[in-house]
């Protein structure tokens, strides 16, 4: 196997342009502002995952069945959220980092249930919510029967 050295976001990148479906990358000593370089440059680029844990990158390329599995937790918070009648707000995946605990994470998907009011409606900080999900809405409401036929054989 062939070994390479990754100095740089550029070198990363460059290594992961490519990167096949279901595949990932972890690089050791890569530094905060190298890792900040690749957020960057990666973008919107919605088909790589990166976390960042003290100076350990690792970046991952979902599989197609990762993706399907990953709209799951969708399901069980919409049935939570309407059977305790709570309004959330539902976001795709999002890039959580601070430099001063030197970590960062990109979840597949984010939920605001407590401070869903805060949520709704902001736009700034790269936020772009939908309107905000109650119970009588369609999608929420689509989402909860999906969740109670996932549910059901399970007797919850």
């Amino acid at each position: 196997m062939p070994i390479m050295s990754l100095t740089s976001s550029r070198d990363v990148f460059a290594a992961v342009e490519n990167l096949p479906s279901g595949a990932g990358l972890v690089v050791y000593d890569f530094a905060w502002k190298d890792y900040e370089q690749l957020l960057q440059i990666i973008g919107d680029r919605r088909n790589l995952r990166v976390s960042y844990d003290c100076g350990k990158l690792e970046i991952v390329s979902p599989s197609p069945k990762h993706d399907l599995y990953s709209r799951a937790p969708d399901l069980f918070v919409a049935a939570f959220c309407d059977v305790r009648n709570l309004v959330f707000q539902l976001f795709g995946s999002a890039t959580w980092k601070s430099e001063a605990l030197n970590k960062g994470i990109e979840p597949d998907a984010c939920y605001y249930v407590k401070n869903a009011h805060d949520i709704i409606g902001r736009t700034e900080s790269g936020i772009r919510p939908a309107a905000g999900y109650r119970r009588r809405d369609r999608y929420h409401k689509q989402l909860s029967e999906e969740a109670r036929d996932l549910c059901s054989p399970l007797g919850a």
